[in-house]
């Protein structure tokens, strides 16, 4: 699991044909949160949600099965069932945002005003495809 930490996300600013630079407003968000390590591989899910509440891992995964969410055997949630996310996001009163990717900046502050955002999600690597979990705590645009 890989918490978004001191380092800041570096978001590029595009020019227009004229060459003028695109102004958007200064934001600066920042969550305190309690960095954890997650214990294997597959627990970035709870390992992420942990982080965004204050909860441990195993409380997480308590509360998670306690609200009937499907979790496979080796710990990782059950993929591609909305039914099965929509249960884990009422078990931590949290509300889902399906996109097909990150969404806009100026979204992402909208959505991270009160606290931080859980980012449930596919990425691709040497190994293929794999779910994955992050926690975004942090957002600075100047």
């Amino acid at each position: 699991m890989t918490a978004l930490s001191s380092q800041q996300i570096a978001f590029l600013r595009f020019r227009d044909r004229d060459e003028r630079r695109i102004r958007m407003p200064a934001i600066n968000i920042s969550h305190t949160i309690t960095r954890l390590t997650q214990p294997n591989q597959n627990d970035c899910w709870a390992a992420a949600i942990a982080m965004a509440t204050g909860y441990t891992i195993q409380r997480v995964k308590n509360l998670a099965s306690f609200n009937s969410v499907d979790i496979n055997t080796d710990g990782s949630l059950v993929s591609n069932d909305h039914q099965n996310i929509l249960r884990l996001c009422r078990g931590f009163q949290m509300q889902p945002y399906r996109t097909a990717r990150v969404p806009a900046i100026a979204r992402l502050a909208q959505l991270m005003r009160h606290r931080p955002v859980v980012l449930l999600g596919t990425i691709s690597g040497p190994s293929g495809q794999r779910l994955h979990a992050l926690t975004i705590f942090m957002l600075t645009c100047e």
